[in-house]
């Protein structure tokens, strides 16, 4: 069912002739699969117009991420089993399973260098505006996610 849900939205941007499409829309997957942004819909995926047509547009709209929905994921409650319960979108309920499918079929496409150095670097910079255990939160999970997803490492 996941497969058929891919495959019809692939076929249907391919045939309006998105350059790299399949390859856009795998990264979204695996960013999303990192940050675990559990809102990624299909109106929060943009294609621009160019003069020859449509063109794969930027990766936007990541304000679901890091499992910010506190009424639906506690601040103090467990982490992992937080991640277990985030449900992904738009294709599957599971992030695993959307972002096999793709990789499977288009390779790798999303990468980062992001380390330990630079995730505390930028968490410092928001120190003013977000609470420590949001901050830890989100050290935890991008933590965690990279180690789940070591493919996602440059």
């Amino acid at each position: 069912m996941t497969e058929d849900k891919i495959k019809i939205t692939l076929d249907f941007l391919d045939s309006l002739g998105i350059s790299g499409v399949q390859r856009y829309i795998t990264a979204i997957i695996e960013f999303d699969a990192l940050i675990l942004n559990v809102d990624r819909h299909t109106q929060n995926i943009v294609f621009l117009r160019n003069e020859d047509g449509l063109d794969t547009g930027v990766i936007f709209d990541n304000g679901a991420a890091f499992l910010s929905d506190t009424s639906e994921y506690q601040l103090g409650s467990s982490i992992e089993g937080s991640i277990r319960r985030a449900c992904a979108k738009p294709f599957s309920h599971s992030f695993d399973i959307q972002k096999k499918i793709l990789e499977e079929q288009f390779g790798y496409t999303f990468r980062t260098s992001y380390d330990k150095s630079m995730l505390r670097s930028s968490l410092d910079k928001c120190a003013g505006f977000y609470t420590d255990d949001i901050l830890k939160r989100v050290e935890d999970i991008v933590t965690l996610q990279l180690e789940r997803y070591p493919e996602l490492r440059l």
